[in-house]
């Protein structure tokens, strides 16, 4: 019986020892995947923060140009004021001068008539 019991024992140590080895080799070819995800991990990670970048550099330079292209409306605007005054002023000018022209013509005309029957 002892040997029997020797020999079972002897199995079950074996048989500890391959499951043993297989565990090993399993946690070698985990930690190699681990390895291998956290590498790509890290270049993904490095890829995402240089889109980041280039997205919050991209998104300065547009607020930048709307800056730029309000700064030259508010221009082009106070532009188009002050020269919709002018034409309004010269409009009205115009008028004043075309209303004394007549009457210029007319007190020319009516001088004329006074010398004539003069």
């Amino acid at each position: 019986m002892n040997l029997k019991f020797e020999s079972w024992t002897s199995q079950a140590t074996e048989l500890n020892k391959r499951k043993k080895i297989n565990n090993e080799k399993e946690l070698r070819e985990q930690l190699e995947k681990l390895q291998v995800d956290s590498g790509t991990s890290k270049t993904f990670k490095i890829s995402l923060e240089e889109q980041l970048l280039t997205k919050e550099k991209l998104r300065k330079f547009v607020e930048q140009q709307l800056m730029e292209k309000d700064k030259k409306v508010v221009f082009l605007d106070k532009q188009l004021k002050e020269k919709k005054v002018a034409r309004n002023r010269s409009e009205k000018e115009r008028g004043e001068l075309g209303a004394s022209s007549m009457q210029t013509n007319i007190v020319f005309e009516t001088l004329k008539a006074n010398f004539i029957d003069f």
